[in-house]
C-alpha cells in the first residue's frame, strides 16, 4: 500500500466513494449489479474504512418499488442539463430510509418513463443514460451531495458517460472530476450507438477516434469508459483473465489487454446477514450448519407448494436465473428428460427470453410430477427454492461472477456448474474435498455427467453429502472479506495513480 502500513490505515477512513449505478436494490434492481451497488457501499461503511453514497436513476421501476416498499424521497434541487440542443429539466432526490447508506436518485421526464435498460431502437436508448450521467455531474458541480467524493466508482457501460462527458462534453469538459474506477460486470453489454450521437451529446470530434469511442464505425461506450477510467475492476479474478481473450472479450479483448496495467479482479461477495437461513423469515423453517433438520423440512414444504410428487428421498435440483442464452439453456433443455429419468425433481425459476421460456413451460405437461417452471422473478420464492433444494444448476456459457452459487452455498445447496469466471473462483469440486460439481466443456454431455455425479453422492453417500453441505455453509463470501481489496485499488489511485 502506498505510504506504508500505519499511515495508509489511518487515511482509509477518510476515503469518500461515490457509486454511480444504473440499478440498485431495492429500487430498480434487474440483476446481480443491483445487489452489488447496495451491498459493496454498505460494507465499506460498516467496516468504517471508507464512506460511500450511491446515485441511481429514478425510473419507472424505482418509482414503483418506492411505493410498494412504503419508502419516500426528499427533493433536493431542480436544474437543467444540455442534451440534443435542448435544456432538460432534472431533479435530484434523497431516499428516506433506515439504512446508513445514502442513496440519491436523478429524475427527469424521460428518465421517469424509462425501463431500467431501454433497448436499441427505443428513442429513450439515446437519452436516458446520458441524461442520468449529466445529472450526476451537475449534482457534483453544484455540490448537492452529502460530501464531495475522493473517487467516483461507476458500474458497467451505462455509467461510462461520466468519464466521457468529463473529458469531451462541450459544457462539462472543464469540470475537474475525481479519479474514476470502472467496474465491468459483463463485458458483453457495451452500449453501441450510431455516430450521430457525437453531435447530439455535444461531444468534441476528438472523442470519435480509435483511442476512445470509435468501434467498427460506431460509438462504443464501454470502450470509452475502459480507456478513460483510472482503474478497472472485474467482478471475479478469473473474469479479469478471460476478458483479455478473444473468446470472452466480445471484441474488446485488445482494448482490455492494452489497459491490463490498471485491471484488477475482485470476486463479488454477498450480504451474509441478508442471506442467512438461520434468520430468513421468507423460508418456512430456519436451520444452520449445526442443525440441518430445517432444511429437510423446507424441501418437503417446497415440494408441496409446487405440487410435485411428495417424495423427499428424490434429489431436488433447481435453477434460479435470468432466462437468457448465456445461462446455458441450450445445453440444458435437450437433456431435461434424461435428467428426470435419473430419479430426481427439477425446478426452474426465472424470466427472460420468450422463446426459451415457452419451451421450458411446454415441458411441464410431459413431466407433471417431477418438473416445474415458474416464469417470473420472485425473491421470496427464490429463497424457499434455495432452502428446499439439494443442488443448484449453473451451466453458464460464461459467468463474470455469479451470485446464485454463493447464496446457494450459504443455504447448504450444492452447485452443479460450468468451470468459468466467478464460478470456478467460488466453487471447489467435490472430488478435491470441495462443495460442488464442476465441468469444463460447454456441452450437454459434460453437464449430464456432473448431474450424475451429484445424484450418485446424494443417493449412495449420504454422510459425504451432508459433510459437503457443512463445508459449503462454513464458507465466507461476505463483502467484509473483500473490502481491503477494493481499498487497495482506491489507495493506489489516490496515492499517485496507476502507471503502465
Amino acid at each position: 500500500m502506498p505510504g506504508g502500513g500505519p499511515q495508509a490505515l489511518e487515511t482509509k477512513a477518510s476515503i469518500k466513494i461515490l457509486h454511480i449505478s444504473p440499478e440498485v436494490h431495492p429500487l430498480n434492481k434487474v440483476g446481480g449489479l443491483g445487489d452489488v451497488a447496495l451491498e459493496l457501499p454498505k460494507a465499506l461503511i460498516k467496516e468504517g474504512k471508507a464512506d460511500a453514497i450511491v446515485i441511481t436513476p429514478l425510473n419507472e421501476l424505482a418509482s414503483e418499488n418506492i411505493r410498494r416498499n412504503g419508502l419516500s424521497v426528499r427533493r433536493i434541487q431542480d436544474f437543467c442539463v444540455p442534451l440534443e440542443w435542448k435544456c432538460y429539466k432534472l431533479s435530484i432526490y434523497e431516499l428516506s430510509w433506515e439504512e446508513r447508506l445514502k442513496i440519491y436518485l436523478i429524475e427527469g421526464e424521460d428518465i421517469e418513463k424509462s425501463p431500467p435498460y431501454p433497448e436499441r431502437g427505443n428513442p429513450l436508448y439515446d437519452i436516458t443514460f446520458p441524461l442520468f450521467c449529466l445529472g450526476c455531474i451537475e449534482s457534483l458541480r453544484r455540490k448537492l451531495l452529502a460530501w464531495e467524493p475522493d473517487i467516483i466508482h461507476i458500474h458497467d457501460w451505462a455509467t461510462c458517460f461520466v468519464p466521457i462527458f468529463g473529458r469531451f462534453h462541450k459544457f462539462y469538459r472543464n469540470i475537474k472530476l475525481p479519479p474514476i474506477v470502472l467496474s465491468i460486470h459483463n463485458i458483453a453489454h457495451q452500449g453501441i450507438y450510431e455516430t450521430d450521437v457525437i453531435e447530439r451529446w455535444h461531444l468534441s470530434s476528438e472523442s470519435f477516434s480509435i483511442n476512445y469511442l470509435e468501434y467498427w464505425g460506431k460509438v462504443n461506450l464501454l470502450k470509452g469508459g475502459i480507456q478513460l477510467s483510472d482503474a478497472l475492476i472485474t467482478v471475479s479474478t478469473s473474469y479479469a483473465e478471460e476478458i483479455q481473450e478473444a473468446e470472452l472479450g466480445f471484441g474488446l479483448d485488445g482494448v482490455v489487454r492494452a489497459n491490463k496495467h490498471k485491471l484488477f479482479g475482485i470476486t463479488n461477495g454477498i450480504d451474509q446477514e441478508r442471506w442467512d437461513p438461520s434468520k430468513d423469515e421468507e423460508i418456512p423453517f430456519r436451520y444452520s450448519r449445526d442443525n440441518l433438520e430445517g432444511k429437510e423440512k423446507c424441501k418437503e414444504r417446497l415440494i408441496q407448494e409446487l405440487s410435485l410428487e411428495r417424495d423427499i428421498r428424490k434429489p431436488l435440483i433447481s435453477m434460479i436465473s435470468r432466462i437468457v442464452s448465456q445461462k446455458g439453456f441450450d445445453i440444458l433443455i435437450p437433456i431435461i428428460p434424461e435428467i428426470l429419468s435419473l430419479g430426481c425433481q427439477l425446478v426452474i425459476l426465472g424470466s427472460g427470453d420468450p422463446k426459451i421460456t415457452s419451451t421450458l413451460k411446454t415441458m411441464e405437461g410431459k413431466f407433471p410430477s417431477s418438473y416445474r417452471f415458474i416464469d417470473r422473478f420472485d425473491e421470496p420464492l427464490s429463497r424457499r427454492v434455495y432452502a428446499g433444494s439439494d443442488f443448484l444448476l449453473m451451466p453458464s456459457l460464461f459467468e463474470p461472477c455469479g451470485i446464485s452459487q454463493m447464496i446457494a452455498l450459504r443455504y447448504g445447496t450444492l452447485p452443479i456448474a460450468r468451470s468459468t469466471g466467478g464460478l470456478k473462483d467460488t466453487i471447489k469440486d467435490i472430488s478435491d474435498g470441495g462443495w460442488g460439481f464442476l465441468f469444463k466443456g460447454y456441452s450437454s454431455e459434460e453437464l449430464l455427467q456432473s448431474i450424475r455425479r451429484a445424484i450418485e453422492l446424494y443417493k449412495n453417500k449420504q454422510e459425504a453429502f451432508k459433510e459437503a453441505i457443512k463445508r459449503a455453509m462454513a464458507l465466507d463470501f461476505s463483502w467484509e472479506s473483500r473490502i481491503d481489496l477494493y481499498l487497495k485499488v482506491y489507495e493506489k489511485i489516490l496515492g499517485g495513480g496507476i502507471n503502465p
